[in-house]
């Protein structure tokens, strides 16, 4: 929330910035949060990576380091409701009623997305880290892996979402504040 990454944006120079333009930054990130939320919400997460690798890839490198340098910035934000999940897992065991039908490990899953993050993030990285065989599938098969992004992005804010319900203070725990009867919503 923006209380945790927006200090990681305004930090402390020596030369202090203007409050005016402190709110110019945060109305124009705010404004991005919003948009970001509502698209996250409606599940649309857009095929921006549909575009030609090598004509784009400084930009979609770019994106994708902040969106790794922002994982890493609220990593123990994760880690907390990564903890507060095992817990409410640990009660529920016995209840029948919360198994799940479709069980999946959540980490194998974001160390599934941050990998595939962090190929494209550093693409050349990853070409040098690879044998002559693996690089060169790499390149045969970019296309195809880069029309995974949406999906990818997709897994990583469903379980953003899933490890947000253990958190407190976020929006979703706002949904219904009262049960009585003839209360707004």
């Amino acid at each position: 929330m923006p209380d945790v990454w927006m200090s990681h944006l305004i930090q402390p120079t020596k030369t202090p910035l203007d409050s005016s333009l402190i709110d110019i930054i945060g109305d124009g990130l705010l404004d991005g949060l919003r948009v970001t939320l509502a698209a996250m919400r409606d599940n649309n997460i857009q095929r921006c990576f549909a575009y030609d690798w090598h004509a784009q890839q400084h930009h979609v490198e770019r994106w994708l380091t902040g969106l790794l340098a922002g994982h890493q910035l609220v990593e123990p934000t994760w880690r907390a409701a990564w903890q507060a999940a095992g817990k409410h897992e640990q009660h529920s065991d016995n209840d029948t009623d919360c198994a799940s039908d479709t069980p999946h490990d959540p980490a194998k899953t974001l160390t599934r997305c941050l990998k595939y993050f962090s190929t494209f993030a550093n693409f050349e990285l990853a070409l040098k880290s690879r044998d002559a065989q693996q690089r060169m599938a790499l390149q045969q098969n970019i296309d195809g892996m880069l029309s995974l992004m949406p999906a990818m992005l997709r897994e990583y804010v469903n379980l953003a979402n899933d490890l947000a319900n253990y958190l407190p203070n976020q929006f979703e725990t706002y949904q219904a504040l009262s049960t009585e009867p003839g209360a707004k919503h």
